[in-house]
């Protein structure tokens, strides 16, 4: 992480623009922190900068995690942290194989792999929208993904604005995959910060190492590329004493990231704070898993990714409610349009677009070339359109 990046971060403690870096404590090259500490001079909170990736948890939620790396008895929680730190360790523990499993679209299983090109279809033809309105304006593309997870959008976008003709060889390589994954010279003038936010140690390091593996290694040292271990809802962002205060803002919450909070009110805060980094003018979108056809798509689904995720519950009341839970402590819940429209109103966002089913047919125009078939054929797309509910709000 760059030094003057750091005007960005807020305390997750006291929300105070008071954060510093102690230089006592950091190894810095050529204006490149790689490891550090930032301090809170309004409260005394702590964070580590771990090889340029600050770590920007609730200082009582690393304390918990430090104490379980050293095998030590833990500190008693606060009760609004305890579900957020079972998330983190299911999806620590699922870090290992869930890139190759579920993410990777030449190694993942083929329901999860035709949702997320689906969503991959989609996010391009909007970036396409602000990236060329943005070299008219010249204010700038920020784009901003909740629960970035092994890194899948940091390398599509880095693949975009890395020319280095080495970079994401195997999918630029790929006649299916090369138009998501190409450089493009719009995108290396207009998408100016590519931020990652990911409250999983492990996931981030699976990130990090996809992203050497495609030679986007200079975009993360460059900021161009930034990393951050948070939970969104505890984490404060500002871009108003940064170069992308006036720049247009596109923040994600993808494929069931969302339906994956244990708690509403984490739900609801998570859409709080997306809203909040939109400002003053972008756009948020949520994908997440459509309840009606759980039923149908939970045994094909999800057995083939247990490996992944850990054993399943199969109790009578989560089925009922569309909910799954496994033995490691991964809980993703579905819903309906109605119950997604409710958790905007209680995030206080009103003017969303949520679209589902049919309806994904005249709201997402997805093709702009012939052969963007090849990336998901017509009968895939409509699979993904029964268990696919979208949600837009353009600010």
């Amino acid at each position: 992480m760059r030094l003057e990046n750091i005007s960005m971060f807020r305390c997750s403690s006291c929300n105070q623009p008071t954060l510093f870096l102690n230089k006592d404590k950091a190894k810095i090259v050529d204006g490149y922190v790689e490891n550090g500490e930032l301090v809170c001079k309004n409260c005394d909170q702590r964070f580590p900068i771990i090889d340029g990736v600050p770590n920007l948890l609730p200082n009582e939620i690393q304390k918990y995690l430090e104490h379980l790396k050293k095998d030590k008895p833990p500190p008693r929680l606060p009760k609004q942290y305890e579900n957020l730190v079972t998330q983190i360790l299911a999806m620590d523990r699922m870090s290992k194989a869930y890139r190759q499993m579920v993410v990777d679209p030449h190694t993942g299983v083929e329901a999860a792999v035709h949702y997320e090109k689906y969503e991959d279809l989609f996010l391009r033809t909007r970036m396409r929208e602000f990236i060329e309105r943005s070299d008219g304006n010249h204010k700038g593309v920020v784009f901003i993904e909740v629960g970035s997870g092994p890194g899948r959008y940091l390398v599509q976008f880095g693949g975009k604005i890395e020319s280095n003709d080495n970079a994401c060889e195997q999918f630029r390589k790929n006649s299916a995959s090369s138009d998501l994954y190409s450089y493009d010279p719009l995108y290396e003038k207009n998408l100016k910060l590519i931020v990652g936010i990911d409250f999983s140690e492990r996931m981030i390091r699976s990130a990090l190492e996809w992203l050497k593996q495609n030679k986007l290694c200079d975009l993360f040292l460059n900021d161009r590329i930034v990393m951050i271990q948070a939970a969104s809802q505890f984490l404060n962002l500002s871009f108003q004493d940064t170069p992308y205060k006036d720049s247009h803002k596109i923040v994600t919450c993808v494929f069931q990231t969302l339906g994956n909070q244990m708690e509403r009110s984490l739900q609801i805060d998570l859409l709080k704070k997306m809203y909040k980094w939109a400002q003053p003018h972008g756009i948020i979108f949520v994908s997440v898993f459509n309840r009606g056809v759980f039923h149908h798509y939970f045994e094909p689904y999800y057995l083939g990714i247990e490996e992944t995720i850990g054993p399943i519950h199969r109790d009578e009341e989560s089925l009922e409610k569309a909910i799954l839970k496994t033995k490691w402590g991964v809980y993703s819940r579905w819903f309906d349009r109605k119950a997604l429209r409710d958790l905007f109103r209680d995030a206080g966002i009103r003017n969303v677009d949520i679209r589902s089913g049919s309806g994904l047919r005249s709201g997402l125009p997805l093709f702009r070339k012939k052969k963007e078939t090849d990336y998901l054929n017509t009968n895939d797309q409509k699979l993904v359109r029964e268990r696919a509910i979208f949600a837009t709000v353009k600010i």
